[in-house]
């Protein structure tokens, strides 16, 4: 069994740690505080030619389906706004790390992962805004991160990851109960320690390590609990891992109930619906980031 401190000593040790760019913390910090502009963008792009010419590259491509060429980030910022062109820099600096082809003995799917993460993405933007929370689009880049402790744990712990895998498949259970059951610690607390080793925002450190475990989150609840529904959902919808997530009854959750009045008026089988074609949607913009 591990601990925590034994982890945070092998991510200090750990020469190759993948990192996100200090232009896509920036960003995010800028993002969360609140204090964003387009000005405040292209200023601190501009110190990364190669990431604005990726930018540019997926804002020209099919995905959006723009009538004219964009060749500025500018004219990027003023079609698609601060918080799209945000989220775009961020799933760039996050892909740059960490590559579909990096192999471990573990049957995990890394394709599916990121689908299911750009998914829960979407989904917690979408249901944000149907609750009327007020956010910033935070909400974006917590789920998209939120499960990136599962990527660690494939990278540099693949035998124990493969137990996990395996125990979680068979026994038809949440990666966190076959996690617990094999190292002691989860992928949420392994998450949290690379967040703050990045340098994020404290808020998505919170939301990552609490997102299974809303009742002990002393901060941030109502996105984490956003996060934790979005990420069942993206489950349900997405077909990633659906078997083991679609018997939960969401209503009677602990993020449920957190979230009260924001989503008393939602009507689950309906929302499944409407969330298909936004599926389908995250799917198309992780693919076409991940080129």
């Amino acid at each position: 069994m591990k601990d925590l401190i034994d982890i945070e000593k092998d991510m200090n040790e750990i020469a190759n740690l993948p990192t996100i760019s200090i232009i896509a913390s920036k960003l995010l910090d800028m993002l969360v505080n609140d204090n964003i502009a387009m000005g405040n963008i292209s200023e601190l792009m501009q110190h990364d030619p190669a990431i604005t010419a990726k930018v540019l590259k997926i804002v020209n491509s099919a995905y959006y389906g723009l009538r004219k060429e964009i060749d500025t980030l500018k004219m990027a910022l003023v079609l698609l706004g601060i918080n799209e062109i945000t989220n775009i820099v961020m799933s760039l600096s996050l892909f740059r790390g960490f590559s579909l082809d990096d192999k471990s003995v573990s049957e995990f799917n890394r394709e599916a992962f990121w689908e299911h993460s750009s998914i829960t993405a979407y989904f917690s933007q979408f249901l944000g805004k149907r609750m009327g929370m007020k956010l910033h689009g935070e909400e974006f880049t917590a789920g998209l991160i939120h499960d990136i402790g599962k990527i660690i744990l494939d990278q540099y712990y693949s035998e124990d990851f493969s137990n996990i895998v395996n125990l979680s498949t068979e026994h038809n259970i949440r990666s966190v109960e076959a996690e617990k059951a094999i190292i002691g610690i989860t992928h949420a607390d392994i998450g949290a320690i690379i967040a703050r080793k990045w340098k994020l925002p404290e808020k998505l450190a919170v939301v990552i390590k609490y997102h299974h475990n809303i009742q002990k989150a002393e901060s941030d609840i109502d996105l984490s609990a956003l996060i934790c529904i979005a990420d069942i959902l993206a489950h349900v919808v997405g077909d990633y891992q659906r078997e083991i997530y679609e018997n939960i009854n969401i209503e009677e959750s602990e993020a449920w109930l957190v979230l009260g009045e924001k989503a008393s008026n939602i009507d689950l089988e309906s929302l499944k619906e409407e969330l298909i074609p936004i599926a389908e949607k995250a799917k198309s913009f992780i693919h076409e980031t991940l080129k």
